[in-house]
């Protein structure tokens, strides 16, 4: 079950028809894009966008900034992981096995 929910604050000086003083904050939703229900993270998130919190538009601006930038590089490095994983498989696969008797780097250059 999916359930939908969109958090509004008004803005008097919006005043074009299409929204009429609302402005749309966010739609509550979960980092895969899944839909969330109605709990505690809804009250967490709009506190963390609060001024009580950051104090003024600057400052919880540099906090998106900082949060957008640790995606990105936790995204790098599960990139990088993901390539080392995928090097190690080609270079294992390319050493010299024993298969049978004997050593087969010595029998195969002799």
């Amino acid at each position: 079950m999916t359930q939908r929910w969109q958090v509004w604050t008004r803005k008097e000086r919006l005043q074009t028809p299409v929204c009429r003083g609302w402005q749309l904050l966010f739609i509550h939703q979960d980092s895969d894009g899944s839909y969330l229900p109605l709990d505690e993270r809804l009250l967490a998130r709009l506190f963390s966008a609060s001024a009580d919190r950051w104090g003024n538009a600057r400052e919880y601006f540099k906090s998106v900034e900082r949060e957008i930038e640790r995606r990105k590089e936790k995204q790098h490095a599960d990139s990088l992981q993901d390539s080392i994983d995928r090097a190690m498989t080609v270079w294992d696969y390319s050493q010299i096995k024993n298969i049978g008797k004997g050593n087969k780097f010595s029998t195969y250059h002799q």
